[in-house]
């Protein structure tokens, strides 16, 4: 079995089909479980993400090579973050945390977590570029309505523990689902578009209005999280929908704005009536995060390399070491450093980059940002991209409120999914030639 022959494409089309028990397995079962493998305390996650990089390797690296150039700028700068923050780890010592007793921090305590992050993309890229361009808008559909579907079923079961009737499951909390939930809705969106443009160009009739169904139920998702960087997110997306999608392209996507206003309005008014508790996104005060981000900030201006080099991976919040139980969880969620109290994490990806990974960390941070921005640029005439492109550059703003992609890993892998799909649906038009599979029915 070639890389150039049908039997080659059909299996990767079927690997792809695992997104689906994936997706409704990862909303269930509690992935981010400590264990002890071969000596070296992980969670469910690092071994499965492996597991799933090996899996679709084949494909990977033979469609690596028609992967849209800002996609592979996005994911370069991204593993060079990573493995530059595992170099720093030698640079500094052992980090010392103080709860009830003080408790010094092995160093794999740190690896692991980048180790993690690091999989998590791998996967993410590797199953996406599995199907061909032909097949990867169904599959990646029918994955997002699975993890919709599963998410809302999951929710009765995690209220009791979270003691809150916002949404959350196995796969994330109420403050981190929301970002999985908004690229699944932007699925929908993507679907809906692909479709009616695939049904006008062979004069037939495709199922289109499930997609649509699937982004308002997307919405619904992330208004249900109650999560104030959700909302932004949401917003985000809304608007730039309005200025690529709704005034950018001709034809058919300028008679959906009805219906998205509409369904809009719809899912605001449902959930603020069911929901009253979800007033809290009228206010965005949290005397926690601002504490939290005073002291981050003191230890990262206390000398110039800290300013350039951070402070170190880890050094100010150790956080796998807490949440694997090595250091005992401080019941006022805080715990003290040289610099004041922090949070058990970052709570933010921006903040962790910079106070731990320095101006180095931002410059390679920003690459990843300006990739994202070209990116939807290249694809906003691609009906199923688009929307997904833009979901991803929305998210920027929910990474402003919590650490994802580098230690939120199952909302990190569906994240890097949809890039991959991006890739995928929209190559590189110098290279687009190369791919043996991936011709557009459009």
């Amino acid at each position: 079995m070639t890389a150039g022959s049908a039997r080659f494409t059909q299996w990767g089309n079927r690997v792809s089909w695992l997104l689906v028990p994936l997706a409704v397995g990862m909303q269930f079962v509690w992935l981010r479980r400590p264990v002890n493998i071969a000596g070296v305390t992980m969670t469910l996650e690092l071994p499965l993400f492996g597991f799933l990089t090996l899996i679709a390797a084949p494909w990977a690296v033979v469609r690596i090579r028609v992967m849209n150039r800002w996609v592979q700028v996005l994911a370069g700068a991204f593993t060079i973050l990573i493995v530059y923050a595992m170099v720093g780890i030698a640079w500094h010592a052992s980090p010392v945390v103080e709860t009830s007793h003080l408790t010094v921090v092995p160093g794999s305590y740190l690896l692991v977590p980048l180790l993690t992050a690091l999989l998590a993309m791998a996967a993410g890229l590797g199953l996406a570029m599995a199907a061909d361009r032909r097949h990867l808008p169904a599959v990646l559909t029918c994955a997002m309505g699975a993890l919709i579907l599963a998410g809302f079923v999951a929710w009765p079961r995690q209220v009791p523990m979270h003691r809150s009737l916002r949404l959350a499951t196995a796969l994330g909390g109420s403050a981190t689902i929301h970002l999985v939930f908004l690229v699944a809705a932007a699925a929908g969106l993507g679907w809906y578009l692909h479709t009616r443009d695939v049904a006008a160009a062979s004069r037939g009739s495709g199922s289109a209005w499930p997609g649509l169904v699937l982004a308002v139920l997307g919405a619904a998702g992330v208004l249900a999280t109650g999560s104030r960087g959700g909302m932004l997110a949401l917003g985000a997306w809304a608007a730039l929908l309005v200025v690529v999608l709704l005034l950018g392209r001709k034809g058919r996507p300028r008679r959906l704005w009805p219906w998205l206003v509409a369904a809009g309005i719809g899912v605001v008014a449902v959930v603020v009536v069911l929901f009253p508790p979800f007033n809290r996104f009228l206010s965005l005060d949290d005397p926690l995060r601002e504490q939290n981000l005073f002291s981050a900030l003191t230890w990262w201006t206390r000398d110039w390399q800290t300013i350039v080099a951070g402070a170190g991976s880890g050094q100010v919040w150790p956080w796998f070491a807490i949440d694997s139980g090595l250091v005992p969880a401080p019941g006022e969620r805080m715990v003290p450093t040289q610099a004041g109290q922090v949070l058990l994490s970052p709570h933010s990806t921006l903040l962790a980059v910079v106070v731990e990974l320095g101006l180095v960390g931002l410059l390679l941070a920003g690459v990843m940002v300006v990739s994202l921005c070209r990116l939807a640029l290249r694809c906003r005439r691609d009906a199923f991209a688009a929307p997904l492109t833009l979901a991803l550059l929305a998210t920027l703003v929910a990474f402003l409120f919590d650490t994802y992609l580098f230690k939120e890993f199952g909302n990190a892998f569906w994240w890097w999914l949809a890039v991959g799909a991006v890739a995928v649906c929209c190559p590189s038009e110098t290279r687009q030639a190369l791919s043996n599979s991936t011709a557009s029915p459009r």
